[in-house]
C-alpha cells in the first residue's frame, strides 16, 4: 500500500477480470485495491465503482484490511478536490478500523495522510503529531524506505511556523532517506519541493545543494512525463525545461494549466504561492491582487481552511496602503473565518466521539449477548449429564469455591490490616514531624528571649550595678543624689521598658484584655511606628475563635510580622483575618523584596518551620508564595473549632 497513487502492475482489463471473476477473495481484493489506486491517482469516477465492490467483498469475508483500504481511498480522493473536512472523516474511518484489528502498516499509512491533511489546513499541531504517528509506524513495520515522506511533511510543517532551521534539515533528511530504488518520479518530485522551498524563501546553501542534485538526477533519469500526471507537478515541467528559474513565470504556467482542467482550489493555490513571492519581494500591490484573486477562488470553492491567513494579509496591505476601512473589514473576515473553523472543529470532534461511543456500546451489546448464549449452552449440556457426575461436580465446585472464598478472605483481611498498619504509621510520622517542628519552634523561641534577657535586661542590670558601687563608694549621699541617682533612674526605666518587651513578646497584654482583635492591632501600630504602611481588615465574628487557635494565630501573625520588618525591605503591609463559613483565613502580605520559598523553609531564622507546625497543628494549612523583587503572601486556613 503506498501514499502516492500508484500505476496498476499490469493491464486494467486484466485487473479488471480478476477484480470480478477470479475465485479466490483474496485475489480479487488485490486486484480491486489496484484498481481503485489507480483510478484514484486520475480523479476518475470509476474509483468509486471499484470502491464499491471491494467494501461489498470486505463485509462478505469479514476483512478489516478491504474495508479500511475502502475508506482511505475515499478520503485520498476528498483530500485531491481540497474538500478536507470530507476526507478526514473517511481517514478516521480507516484509523479506527487499523487500530481495532492491529493493521500496523495501514495506520501508519493512514496516520501520514492525516498528517498531510492538518498541515494543508494549517492545523499544524495535529499535522504534526499524526505525521510522528506514521514516523513510529514505518520503522516498527520495517518500511524505512517510506520515512522521507515523514520528513517531507515535517519540513513542510516547521516552513509554515516559519522555523526555516528546521525546515532546512528535515528537507535535507528527506532527500537523505530516500532509497536509491525509489521511484523517479517521486525522486524529482521530492527535489522540486525543496528547490521551490528554497527558492521562495532564500535559503541559498540549501539551493544550491539541490541544484546540484537536481542537475545529477537529470544526467541519471530521463524526464517521465507521469511526473504531470499529479497537478502538484506542473511546476516541475519548467524546471526541467530550463536552467534559469522563473517562479513568477512557473506560476503563471501552473495557472493556465489548472483554468483550463477546471481545478479552481489548485488555482487559488497558485494565487496564493504568487502573492507569497510578491509579498516576500515588497512588490505589495501584486501582492494584494494575488491574494484577492485567490480569497475569491478560496470562497467560491468552499475551501475555507486557508481564507483566514489570505484575508489577514489583505488586511495588512489595505493599511498599509492607508485604506483603514478595507483593512478594517478584512480583519472582521479573517476572524469570522478563524471562529468558524474553530466551531467545525469542535462538532467534528463531537461527532467523531459519538460514533466511538455508540460503536464501542454496540460491541458491548454484542459481547453480552454471546457471553449469555455462551452461558446458556453450558447450563444445558450441564443438565445432559448424568446425575452422579452433576453429584461429584457439585462437591468440587462448593469445596473449591468455598477454599477460594476463605483465602479471598484471609488476603483481604490482611491487606486491610496492612493498610491499617500503614495509616497508622503515616499517622505516627505526621504527628512526630508537627511535635518536632513545634519543638524546634519553642527552642527557637526560648533562645530568643535568653537572648533577649542576656543582651538586654543583663546590660541594663549590670550598668545600673556599676552605677550604684560608684554611688556608695567613691561620692558623699549630697552629691551622688545629684550627679549619679538621675542617670540610675533611667537605666531603670529602661530596665522597665525592655522587661515589658520581653513580656508583651512573650504574651502580648493586647491578647490577654482585649482579644486577638486588640492584639492584631497593637501588630499594626508596632509595624506603622517603624516606617511602614499597614492596612488591617477584620471581617466576620473574630471574639469565636477559641484561645488555643487565637495565640497560635497571633504568633503566626507576630512570626510574620518580624520576618517582614527584618528582611523584606517592604513599604506596605496587609494583615487579614476573615472568618467565612467556619473557616479562619488569614493573609500577611507585603511589597518588599521576596525570597526564594524552598531556601526559606531551610533557614531557621525566618521560622517557616514553626508557622507551618502551628498551623497544621490546627488541622489547617499555611501557604507561602514569594517573588522575588515584587513581594511575599503568607495565607493560612484552619477551621474556627
Amino acid at each position: 500500500m503506498s501514499n502516492e497513487a500508484i500505476a496498476a502492475p499490469y493491464p486494467l482489463d486484466s485487473l479488471r477480470r480478476e477484480a470480478e471473476t477470479n475465485k479466490s477473495w483474496e485475489l480479487r481484493k488485490d486486484a480491486l485495491i489496484s484498481l481503485t489506486d489507480h483510478y484514484q491517482m486520475y480523479n476518475s469516477d470509476s474509483m468509486f465503482y471499484f470502491t464499491e465492490m471491494l467494501r461489498k467483498l470486505g463485509e462478505e469475508h469479514n476483512d478489516p484490511t478491504s474495508l479500511m483500504h475502502v475508506n482511505l481511498t475515499i478520503g485520498r480522493s476528498y483530500s485531491s478536490k481540497g474538500e478536507l473536512i470530507e476526507s478526514r472523516d473517511y481517514y478516521y474511518k480507516a484509523l479506527y478500523l487499523a487500530q481495532k484489528h492491529n493493521i500496523e502498516k495501514g495506520s501508519a499509512w493512514v496516520n501520514l495522510n492525516l498528517g498531510l491533511s492538518h498541515g494543508r489546513g494549517f492545523e499544524l499541531d495535529s499535522a504534526f503529531f499524526y505525521t510522528q504517528e506514521a514516523e513510529k509506524g514505518f520503522i516498527k513495520t520495517g518500511m524505512e524506505d517510506e520515512l522521507w515522506r515523514c520528513y517531507l511533511s515535517f519540513a513542510t510543517i516547521n516552513r509554515e511556523r516559519r522555523d526555516l532551521s528546521a525546515a532546512d534539515a528535515d528537507f535535507r533528511k528527506s532527500i537523505a532517506l530516500y532509497p536509491d530504488n525509489g521511484p523517479s518520479a517521486n525522486r524529482g518530485f521530492l527535489l522540486y519541493r525543496t528547490f521551490a522551498y528554497a527558492a521562495q524563501f532564500r535559503r541559498f546553501d540549501l539551493l544550491r545543494d539541490v541544484r546540484i542534485m537536481w542537475d545529477e538526477y537529470k544526467g541519471a533519469k530521463r524526464f517521465s512525463a507521469s511526473l504531470l500526471e499529479k497537478p502538484e507537478h506542473i511546476a516541475l515541467y519548467s524546471m526541467v525545461a530550463g536552467e534559469d528559474i522563473d517562479m513568477v513565470k512557473v506560476i503563471y504556467d501552473a495557472i493556465d494549466y489548472f483554468r483550463d482542467n477546471g481545478r479552481p482550489h489548485r488555482l487559488a493555490w497558485c494565487y496564493h504561492d504568487l502573492g507569497e513571492i510578491y509579498y516576500n519581494d515588497r512588490n505589495y500591490t501584486l501582492a494584494r491582487e494575488a491574494y484577492e484573486k485567490s480569497d475569491i477562488l478560496y470562497t467560491n470553492a468552499g475551501y475555507s481552511s486557508y481564507i483566514g491567513f489570505i484575508r489577514k494579509r489583505l488586511a495588512e496591505l489595505y493599511q498599509r496602503e492607508g485604506n483603514y476601512l478595507k483593512a478594517l473589514e478584512y480583519t472582521n473576515a479573517s476572524y469570522r473565518v478563524l471562529d468558524s473553523l474553530k466551531n467545525e472543529e469542535s462538532e467534528r470532534n463531537l461527532r467523531q466521539f459519538e460514533v466511538q461511543y455508540e460503536t464501542e456500546k454496540k460491541e458491548q451489546a454484542l459481547k453480552i449477548n454471546q457471553l449469555e448464549l455462551k452461558q446458556k449452552t453450558q447450563e444445558r449440556n450441564i443438565w445432559l449429564g448424568s446425575s452422579v457426575f452433576l453429584v461429584l461436580l457439585g462437591v468440587l465446585v462448593f469445596g473449591g469455591l468455598r477454599q477460594r472464598m476463605h483465602q479471598r478472605e484471609l488476603l483481604v483481611n490482611q491487606e486491610a490490616a496492612l493498610q491499617e498498619q500503614r495509616i497508622q504509621q503515616l499517622e505516627q510520622e505526621k504527628t512526630l514531624l508537627a511535635m518536632s517542628s513545634m519543638i524546634e519552634g519553642q527552642e527557637q523561641e526560648r533562645q530568643r528571649i535568653a537572648k533577649d534577657l542576656h543582651d538586654g535586661m543583663g546590660g541594663l542590670l549590670t550598668t545600673i550595678k556599676a552605677h550604684y558601687s560608684t554611688l556608695v563608694s567613691h561620692f558623699p549621699i549630697e552629691e551622688a543624689t545629684e550627679k549619679i541617682a538621675p542617670m540610675t533612674g533611667e537605666l531603670i526605666d529602661r530596665a522597665c521598658t525592655e522587661v515589658r518587651r520581653i513580656s508583651q513578646n512573650m504574651m502580648p497584654a493586647a491578647l490577654l484584655y482585649s482579644g486577638l482583635s486588640g492584639a492584631l492591632e497593637d501588630l499594626a501600630v508596632q509595624v506603622r511606628t517603624n516606617g511602614l504602611e499597614c492596612t488591617l481588615e477584620m471581617v466576620g465574628p473574630i471574639e469565636k475563635i477559641d484561645e488555643i487557635r487565637t495565640i497560635a494565630l497571633y504568633r503566626v501573625m507576630q512570626e510574620a510580622v518580624n520576618n517582614i520588618l527584618k528582611h523584606a525591605k517592604a513599604k506596605h503591609v496587609l494583615i487579614q483575618v476573615i472568618i467565612h463559613q467556619e473557616v479562619v483565613n488569614a493573609t500577611i502580605e507585603d511589597d518588599g523584596s521576596g525570597f526564594e520559598v524552598d531556601k526559606g523553609m531551610q533557614k531557621q531564622s525566618l521560622g517557616l518551620k514553626s508557622m507551618d507546625s502551628r498551623v497544621r497543628y490546627l488541622k489547617g494549612s499555611c501557604d507561602v508564595d514569594s517573588v522575588k523583587g515584587e513581594g511575599t503572601t503568607i495565607s493560612l486556613q484552619f477551621p474556627l473549632t
